[in-house]
Protein backbone atom coordinates (compact mmCIF):
# COMPACT_ATOMS: atom_id res chain seq x y z
CA UNK A 1 0.00 0.00 0.00
CA UNK A 2 1.28 3.81 -0.85
CA UNK A 3 2.26 5.87 1.83
CA UNK A 4 0.59 8.38 -0.31
CA UNK A 5 -2.92 8.80 -0.27
CA UNK A 6 -4.14 10.10 -4.34
CA UNK A 7 -5.60 12.94 -2.20
CA UNK A 8 -2.15 14.29 -0.65
CA UNK A 9 -1.79 14.81 -4.39
CA UNK A 10 -4.66 17.36 -4.94
CA UNK A 11 -3.11 21.16 -4.79
CA UNK A 12 -2.91 22.27 -1.03
CA UNK A 13 -5.11 25.23 -2.16
CA UNK A 14 -7.57 23.14 -3.23
CA UNK A 15 -7.77 20.92 -0.90
CA UNK A 16 -9.58 22.36 2.03
CA UNK A 17 -12.29 23.38 -0.78
CA UNK A 18 -12.65 19.90 -1.59
CA UNK A 19 -12.66 18.62 1.42
CA UNK A 20 -15.40 21.03 2.77
CA UNK A 21 -17.73 20.43 -0.28
CA UNK A 22 -17.10 16.16 0.05
CA UNK A 23 -18.33 16.79 4.02
CA UNK A 24 -21.12 19.04 2.83
CA UNK A 25 -22.75 16.57 0.34
CA UNK A 26 -22.08 13.61 2.87
CA UNK A 27 -24.30 15.37 5.48
CA UNK A 28 -26.32 17.15 2.98
CA UNK A 29 -29.00 13.46 3.48
CA UNK A 30 -29.24 13.85 6.77
CA UNK A 31 -30.66 17.03 6.40
CA UNK A 32 -32.48 16.00 4.02
CA UNK A 33 -33.93 13.36 5.74
CA UNK A 34 -35.46 15.59 9.01
CA UNK A 35 -37.77 17.01 5.71
CA UNK A 36 -38.84 13.83 4.46
CA UNK A 37 -40.92 11.39 6.13
CA UNK A 38 -38.23 8.54 7.54
CA UNK A 39 -39.05 5.06 7.20
CA UNK A 40 -38.79 4.81 10.79
CA UNK A 41 -41.08 7.45 12.12
CA UNK A 42 -43.57 5.65 14.32
CA UNK A 43 -43.24 3.75 17.12
CA UNK A 44 -42.47 0.53 15.52
CA UNK A 45 -38.66 1.76 14.91
CA UNK A 46 -38.95 -0.19 11.48
CA UNK A 47 -35.97 1.79 9.73
CA UNK A 48 -33.52 1.34 7.00
CA UNK A 49 -30.38 0.47 9.36
CA UNK A 50 -32.54 -1.80 10.99
CA UNK A 51 -33.23 -3.41 7.53
CA UNK A 52 -29.77 -3.78 6.78
CA UNK A 53 -28.75 -5.69 10.01
CA UNK A 54 -31.94 -7.62 9.35
CA UNK A 55 -29.39 -10.85 9.50
CA UNK A 56 -31.85 -13.55 8.54
CA UNK A 57 -34.66 -14.16 6.70
CA UNK A 58 -37.08 -14.26 9.11
CA UNK A 59 -36.37 -10.82 10.35
CA UNK A 60 -36.19 -9.48 6.58
CA UNK A 61 -39.58 -10.24 6.02
CA UNK A 62 -40.76 -8.35 9.01
CA UNK A 63 -39.54 -5.53 8.51
CA UNK A 64 -40.82 -5.36 4.82
CA UNK A 65 -44.20 -6.76 5.88
CA UNK A 66 -44.82 -3.69 8.13
CA UNK A 67 -43.07 -1.38 5.39
CA UNK A 68 -45.91 -2.79 3.33
CA UNK A 69 -48.23 -2.18 6.05
CA UNK A 70 -47.92 0.94 6.41
CA UNK A 71 -46.95 1.87 2.98
CA UNK A 72 -43.41 2.97 2.71
CA UNK A 73 -42.27 0.05 0.50
CA UNK A 74 -41.09 2.56 -2.07
CA UNK A 75 -39.58 4.82 -0.14
CA UNK A 76 -37.24 2.02 1.12
CA UNK A 77 -36.68 1.47 -2.47
CA UNK A 78 -35.92 5.35 -3.40
CA UNK A 79 -33.04 5.19 -0.75
CA UNK A 80 -31.71 2.05 -1.74
CA UNK A 81 -31.74 3.99 -5.25
CA UNK A 82 -29.74 7.03 -3.67
CA UNK A 83 -27.42 4.61 -2.09
CA UNK A 84 -25.86 3.98 -5.35
CA UNK A 85 -24.12 6.90 -5.09
CA UNK A 86 -23.63 7.83 -1.80
CA UNK A 87 -21.08 5.40 -0.56
CA UNK A 88 -18.77 7.60 -2.51
CA UNK A 89 -19.50 10.50 -1.49
CA UNK A 90 -19.11 9.94 2.27
CA UNK A 91 -15.74 7.65 1.52
CA UNK A 92 -14.44 10.74 0.19
CA UNK A 93 -15.41 12.87 2.68
CA UNK A 94 -13.95 10.51 5.50
CA UNK A 95 -10.65 9.55 3.43
CA UNK A 96 -10.26 13.74 3.08
CA UNK A 97 -10.20 13.89 7.14
CA UNK A 98 -8.15 11.34 7.62
CA UNK A 99 -5.74 12.59 5.12
CA UNK A 100 -6.25 16.18 6.62
CA UNK A 101 -5.77 14.51 10.34
CA UNK A 102 -2.81 12.60 8.55
CA UNK A 103 -1.10 16.04 7.58
CA UNK A 104 -2.11 17.83 11.53
CA UNK A 105 -0.50 14.87 12.90
CA UNK A 106 2.98 15.18 10.47
CA UNK A 107 3.06 18.83 11.07
CA UNK A 108 3.01 17.73 14.86
CA UNK A 109 5.92 15.14 14.50
CA UNK A 110 4.10 11.66 14.65
CA UNK A 111 4.77 10.35 11.89
CA UNK A 112 3.70 6.86 12.97
CA UNK A 113 0.20 8.12 13.52
CA UNK A 114 0.51 9.88 9.79
CA UNK A 115 0.97 7.16 8.57
CA UNK A 116 -2.05 5.40 10.34
CA UNK A 117 -3.94 8.17 8.87
CA UNK A 118 -3.31 7.22 5.19
CA UNK A 119 -4.87 3.85 5.72
CA UNK A 120 -7.60 4.79 7.47
CA UNK A 121 -8.72 6.70 4.25
CA UNK A 122 -7.94 3.82 2.37
CA UNK A 123 -10.41 2.13 4.99
CA UNK A 124 -12.99 4.62 4.12
CA UNK A 125 -13.39 3.51 0.71
CA UNK A 126 -13.09 -0.05 1.71
CA UNK A 127 -16.52 1.00 3.68
CA UNK A 128 -18.03 1.75 0.45
CA UNK A 129 -17.24 -1.50 -0.87
CA UNK A 130 -18.73 -2.88 2.26
CA UNK A 131 -21.74 -0.72 1.90
CA UNK A 132 -22.31 -2.04 -2.38
CA UNK A 133 -22.43 -5.53 -0.86
CA UNK A 134 -24.79 -4.59 1.54
CA UNK A 135 -26.98 -2.87 -1.04
CA UNK A 136 -26.88 -5.93 -3.25
CA UNK A 137 -28.21 -8.11 -0.50
CA UNK A 138 -30.97 -5.49 0.12
CA UNK A 139 -32.00 -4.50 -3.16
CA UNK A 140 -32.15 -8.57 -3.48
CA UNK A 141 -35.00 -8.70 -0.72
CA UNK A 142 -36.56 -5.35 -1.00
CA UNK A 143 -37.53 -6.31 -5.13
CA UNK A 144 -37.47 -9.83 -4.56
CA UNK A 145 -38.40 -11.99 -1.76
CA UNK A 146 -35.87 -12.02 1.17
CA UNK A 147 -34.26 -15.65 0.57
CA UNK A 148 -30.79 -16.97 2.02
CA UNK A 149 -27.89 -15.59 1.55
CA UNK A 150 -28.92 -12.21 1.07
CA UNK A 151 -30.05 -10.81 4.68
CA UNK A 152 -26.94 -12.56 5.77
CA UNK A 153 -24.90 -10.91 3.38
CA UNK A 154 -26.29 -7.60 3.96
CA UNK A 155 -25.79 -8.06 7.98
CA UNK A 156 -22.47 -9.05 7.75
CA UNK A 157 -21.40 -6.00 5.28
CA UNK A 158 -23.01 -3.61 7.29
CA UNK A 159 -21.13 -4.69 10.19
CA UNK A 160 -18.12 -4.21 7.99
CA UNK A 161 -19.58 -1.19 7.31
CA UNK A 162 -19.78 0.59 10.41
CA UNK A 163 -16.61 -0.22 11.76
CA UNK A 164 -14.74 1.12 8.82
CA UNK A 165 -16.96 4.19 9.15
CA UNK A 166 -16.33 4.22 12.79
CA UNK A 167 -12.68 3.72 12.41
CA UNK A 168 -12.12 6.45 9.83
CA UNK A 169 -14.38 9.13 11.77
CA UNK A 170 -12.58 8.56 14.87
CA UNK A 171 -9.46 9.14 13.31
CA UNK A 172 -10.47 12.61 10.82
CA UNK A 173 -11.83 13.83 14.00
CA UNK A 174 -8.38 13.61 16.02
CA UNK A 175 -7.34 16.01 13.33
CA UNK A 176 -7.87 19.38 15.54
CA UNK A 177 -5.74 17.27 18.74
CA UNK A 178 -2.91 16.90 16.51
CA UNK A 179 -2.90 20.51 15.08
CA UNK A 180 -3.29 21.67 18.53
CA UNK A 181 0.10 19.30 19.70
CA UNK A 182 1.19 20.67 16.28
CA UNK A 183 0.73 24.28 17.49
CA UNK A 184 2.54 23.53 20.68
CA UNK A 185 5.75 22.38 19.18
CA UNK A 186 6.58 25.02 16.69
CA UNK A 187 6.17 27.20 19.81
CA UNK A 188 8.79 25.65 21.81
CA UNK A 189 11.29 25.00 18.97
CA UNK A 190 13.86 27.82 19.55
Amino acid sequence: MSRIHPFERWPQTRRRLALTCAILAALLPAAAGTALKPLDEDETGEGIIEFELAGSVERAEEILSTWRERGVLEEAAFIQGFDLLYPLIYAAALAGGCVAAAGAWRRAGRPAVAGVGIALAWVAFAAAGFDYVENLGLTVSLLDEPATPWPQLAFAAAIAKFAAIALALLYALSGPIAAVLGARRSTVRP
